[in-house]
């Protein structure tokens, strides 16, 4: 499209992107801010001494629709953008647009055509050169018109014309198309057999149409991008093989219960996606795919992994959350992967880890048969671990037995841990050694106590934790911004008025907490929620800070804040707490309930 300006943007474009004025965004296209935007309009306002007649770049809907009733003098007009709410009923014919020979951009969002005036062949006579037709959410457009006249158009976006059945044979004429956006047209169950003609094509979007198959397209040796999420009646991709220069790939949430051998033959893909669809095994020609980076296969129905999997020497991340399905070992070979950073094998029947490579980043295992607690010693550079581990009443003796994670205050780098057994009683007193250590979040019934933790954390969240009756004392935790406690017996809370990064503040269901700290020092605290601690007495201190106060069934609570301390208070909550209702009857607080809302802002 730039050229058909003959304007060649690449240095200017690299220049507003050091600025951080734009973003190129995944799907190419450009993010700007608001300013800039501005910018361009007044700049097209000076060029044509502000008569928007003359004007080449039309937006505003008063000037556009003022065009659009001329026939003559819009020679000028190069870019047409019209946009109108969801509930729009604008209706407008194809013929409108008869004068504008010099359009090379239109974009007309959730406009009714009508397609049945006079006849759908004026559309072909307008605009010779149009380079991007962007028709997203016309949703009385069952038929799209004829395309012959524009065999220079690269971009077509026919996205959310939900009434959509009928494309038109004459886009096998689009010898320019890079770019066909057919998303959410839920009508469409047919692909044109045209579309095999599109050498240029790049990129294709099908998601959410009703097509049953993914066409022979042997002639698309460009075709870079397949994406064809949430097609429900997906079954047949078998001829995708022939599509050796695509890189993404993307079947999620689709019937399609097989992959052909032929898969193997993309071997530029980089991204394969088969997400939450019905395959239920994957070829073992998978392992030809040399530059595959990313694989996610979080489907119910798959059962096992080839082994070919140990082959993809540049795989990066591979997503296997299966709800409870795989019943498989992990391949052997998956060790030898040294470019593997993010590794997600959750809600699996997996009873055992090989070693696995040093290069990972992040690893989230989750498993109902582990026998043994796996020994994660050699991921140094670990950054983000998730371990849950059940097993099997049959089993529960032998993994009892094991020792915990010995190794966890040996990976240095660990930013994140989120550890969930019940089998987990203890953690390493070497925790304390991990000095880059944000954030840890424990699901552990019968842990009693916590270690030692470093001073780095962030956030600690301890979750049905029963057996735990006190915690440490958290003074030293001076970086502490979010401290959660739900379904535990904790009786007290020691340190917690030194916290003064704290900003949120919660506890669930703690049955045995008595008593708080005074929190006036905490002058970060911005929330506060208390939800079934039916032991606790009192909130004591100013909190001046806070915007959220959330209490509710505490019984024995009898003692407030001042309503004077609450400075910023927006939201506020106190229900079924029977021994307040008097307190709360006076008339600071119900001057306070009249400045703040009961349900805080979405």
């Amino acid at each position: 499209m730039w050229e058909s300006w003959e304007l060649f943007p690449e240095e200017a474009i690299e220049v507003l992107q050091k600025m951080s004025l734009i973003k190129i965004k995944e799907d190419n296209c450009i993010w700007m801010r608001d300013q800039l935007r501005d910018l361009g309009h007044e700049i097209i306002h000076q060029e044509c001494a502000m008569r928007s007649e003359k004007q080449s770049r039309v937006w505003n809907h008063d000037d556009v629709f003022d065009l659009l009733m001329r026939t003559k003098g819009l020679e000028n007009v190069e870019a047409i953008c019209l946009k109108f709410e969801s509930n729009c009923e604008y209706n407008i014919t194809y013929e409108v647009f008869a004068s504008l020979s010099n359009l090379r951009f239109l974009q007309v969002d959730r406009v009714n055509f009508n397609e049945t005036s006079t006849n759908l062949h004026c559309f072909a006579q307008m605009a010779k050169n149009l380079k991007v037709l962007n028709l997203t959410g016309c949703r009385k457009l069952n038929r799209t018109p004829d395309f012959s006249s524009h065999v220079f158009s690269e971009r077509l976006i026919l996205e959310r014309c939900r009434k959509l059945v009928h494309i038109d044979r004459s886009i096998g004429q689009l010898k320019e198309l890079v770019f066909l956006n057919l998303k959410f047209c839920t009508k469409l169950s047919k692909l044109p057999d045209e579309l095999a003609k599109l050498e240029a094509l790049t990129e294709i979007l099908v998601d959410g149409t009703s097509i049953k198959e993914i066409p022979e397209w042997k002639v698309m040796k460009k075709l870079e991008i397949l994406s064809a999420r949430n097609c429900k009646y997906l079954t047949d991709c078998s001829s995708v093989g022939c599509l050796a220069s695509l890189l993404k790939l993307s079947f999620v949430e689709t019937k399609i219960t097989q992959l052909s051998e032929s898969i193997g033959n993309l071997q530029s893909l980089v991204e394969l996606d088969l997400s939450h669809s019905q395959v239920q095994m994957l070829p073992s020609s998978l392992g030809n795919m040399k530059n595959l980076k990313v694989l996610r296969i979080r489907c119910s129905t798959l059962r096992k992994l080839p082994s070919a999997i140990g082959l993809l020497d540049k795989l990066e991340e591979l997503d296997a959350d299966c709800r409870g399905c795989l019943e498989w070992e992990m391949p052997s070979n998956i060790g030898r992967l040294k470019f593997l950073r993010v590794l997600r094998l959750t809600y699996t029947r997996v009873s055992g880890l090989p070693k696995l490579p040093e290069s990972l980043t992040s690893l989230y295992f989750g498993t109902w048969s582990m026998k043994t607690f796996p020994d994660l010693s050699n991921l140094s550079n670990l950054r983000d671990l998730s371990l849950v581990l059940w097993s099997s009443r049959m089993d529960h003796s032998e993994l009892e037995k094991t020792s915990g994670p010995w190794w966890i205050g040996s990976l240095h780098k660990l930013e994140s841990i989120w550890p969930e057994s019940p089998y987990l009683t203890t953690l390493s007193s070497d925790l304390v050694l991990l000095s880059e250590l944000k954030e840890l979040e424990l699901r552990c019934e019968y842990m009693k106590y916590l270690p030692r933790i470093p001073a780095s954390l962030s956030s600690l969240v301890i979750k049905g934790c029963w057996e735990m009756k006190t915690l440490i004392d958290l003074s030293n935790l001076r970086a502490l911004a979010d401290l959660e406690v739900t379904c535990c017996e904790i009786t007290e809370i020691q340190g917690l008025e030194g916290l003064e990064k704290l900003r949120s503040l919660k506890f669930f269901r703690v049955t045995s907490l008595e008593k708080l700290p005074d929190l006036t020092t905490l002058n970060n605290l911005t929330k506060l929620k208390l939800y079934n601690c039916p032991k606790l007495v009192e909130i004591q201190g100013r909190l001046e800070s806070l915007e959220m106060l959330h209490i509710e069934f505490c019984r024995d609570l009898e003692k407030l804040p001042a309503p004077s301390s609450f400075k910023k208070l927006k939201y506020l909550r106190i229900h079924e707490c029977e021994k307040v209702k008097d307190l709360l009857g006076s008339n600071d607080w119900r001057t306070l309930k009249e400045v703040t809302k009961s349900e805080p802002e979405k």
